[in-house]
Formats: structure tokens, C-alpha cells, sequence
């Protein structure tokens, strides 16, 4: 007899950017685990787990490049973020794309599939206490000094305004769609 395909993801993420209001993100996160208020910008997500999911993230090194495998929601992670463009880790919005290209064109780690995460994606990896003084992930991650995270999410009313999580506190947060950002690239696992 054939034997079963290996079992999906625990957890299914949704992988497309959208443009969401506060209670569509509130709403989407709950699904997820978490219990925010409404309007949820500035919430802790380390504070609002409210289920016991755990996640199981083996670290590997895929063609030379380091990456976080999250079993649960079958996504794997860029293990250093966007300290592979700059020094500082900071990535002007403007130049997100052509980031994104390029590890694509180079085949980070053997793959061309990097994007931007979600919202629901990149708050997954938020763990629910703090590693240190300064960071929220869970552990695994090669960054710097704290700063705002991107997501591939706009927030609804001002095309202006992108969603992000302060990866120091673990906050989720509105922010300046023309600023610099860390960016934590992913892909789902086939």
C-alpha cells in the first residue's frame, strides 16, 4: 500500500500582502493565537498569546546561508534578516523590492521563492517572553539592535502607513511607508 503524504503545516498562514484595518489584523491574528484589543496598533503580541502553540524551529544552513525552519507553519525564515544588505540591517521602503530580487536572483539559500511575510506570518515568531533586554523572536535570529520589522501589509485609509512589528518589544505597529525597516524574509515550504 502507498504510504500517506507527509502531514501539512500545523498552522496555515496567509502568505499575500493585503491592505487590512485594525480589526481585520485583530481579527486575523486572533486565528492565530492572539487575543489584541481593537484597534490593536501599539499591542504587545508577546503579552496577547492567548493559546499554547508551540513551534517547532530547527536552525539548518541551506547553500551556505543560514535559515530557521518553523515545522509548525511550514515556512522557512532568512536567519539574519537584511544584515546581508547593509551593516546596519535597515532597508529604505524604496529598495525592499530590488532586496528581495536580488536574494531571489542569487537563490538565497537554493531557493528564488523570498517574500516580504504578513502580518499573521512575521507576528508567528514573536515569542512569548522576551530572549533579553532587547528582543522579542523567538530564537534562532542573527539581528542587531532592535528596530521595526516590515510586513508585506498596508493599513487600511492610508496607503502611507505599512504594518510592522517592533521586533525589540514585540509591538505591533503602524508605521511610515517611506522609512527604513528590518526585513525578515520568508517562503512557504513546498
Amino acid at each position: 500500500a502507498p504510504s500517506a503524504p507527509p502531514p501539512g503545516p500545523a498552522l496555515k498562514l496567509r502568505s499575500r500582502g493585503a491592505t487590512l484595518s485594525g480589526s481585520e489584523v485583530a481579527a486575523a491574528l486572533s486565528r492565530i493565537g492572539f487575543k489584541l484589543p481593537d484597534p490593536p496598533s501599539g499591542a504587545s503580541l508577546r503579552e496577547s498569546w492567548a493559546d499554547d502553540t508551540v513551534h517547532e524551529i530547527e536552525r539548518e544552513t541551506r547553500s551556505g546561508a543560514p535559515v530557521l525552519i518553523d515545522r509548525t507553519t511550514g515556512l522557512m525564515w532568512q536567519a539574519t534578516g537584511s544584515y546581508e544588505h547593509s551593516p546596519s540591517g535597515l532597508v529604505k521602503a524604496a529598495e525592499v523590492d530590488a532586496y528581495v530580487a536580488g536574494l531571489n536572483g542569487k537563490k538565497h539559500a537554493g531557493f528564488s521563492n523570498w517574500r516580504v511575510p504578513t502580518v499573521e506570518e512575521l507576528a508567528s515568531v514573536v515569542g512569548r517572553e522576551k530572549r533579553d533586554a532587547s528582543w522579542s523572536l523567538l530564537p534562532g535570529f542573527e539581528l542587531g539592535a532592535p528596530w521595526f520589522a516590515l510586513t508585506a501589509d498596508k493599513v487600511a485609509g492610508d496607503d502611507s502607513v505599512v504594518w510592522t512589528i517592533d521586533i525589540g518589544a514585540g509591538d505591533l505597529q503602524q508605521y511610515s511607508s517611506t522609512d527604513e525597516y528590518y526585513v525578515l524574509l520568508v517562503r512557504t515550504m513546498k
